[in-house]
């Protein structure tokens, strides 16, 4: 599992989201991120004008990672599928909060995983 807790890890992400202009599809499957490190990749994905794919499968993901992820995809129109499954310790508080954004007005999702 690959752990992405350093804030200059994070930080070089989210650099890439923003500047990589080919860039259509990230997968970060069984890397931890903490907080911070979710609020970085959030607002990354958001501010990308081509990420369309985000899989973030068995990430250890809980409550709080979904609440601070779903604010920042709030304001992303490009991303289409968001992949969440195999997270079991989001329970059914955060998946109403990622609920909402399948009624965003800026959201384009169409495709979620969430299975186990």
């Amino acid at each position: 599992v690959a752990s992405l807790r350093e804030k200059n890890e994070c930080m070089a992400l989210a650099t890439l989201l923003q500047t990589h202009t080919k860039l259509h599809t990230l997968y970060l499957p069984s890397t931890i991120f903490d907080i911070e490190g979710m609020h970085d990749l959030g607002v990354a994905v958001a501010s990308s004008q081509l990420l369309r794919n985000l899989y973030l499968h068995h990430n250890d993901m809980c409550d709080e990672g979904v609440d601070v992820l779903t604010r920042s995809l709030m304001h992303s129109s490009t991303l289409q599928t968001l992949d969440l499954s195999g997270n079991p310790s989001i329970t059914t508080r955060g998946w109403q909060t990622l609920s909402t954004l399948l009624t965003a007005p800026n959201s384009n999702l169409k495709v979620l995983y969430l299975n186990d």
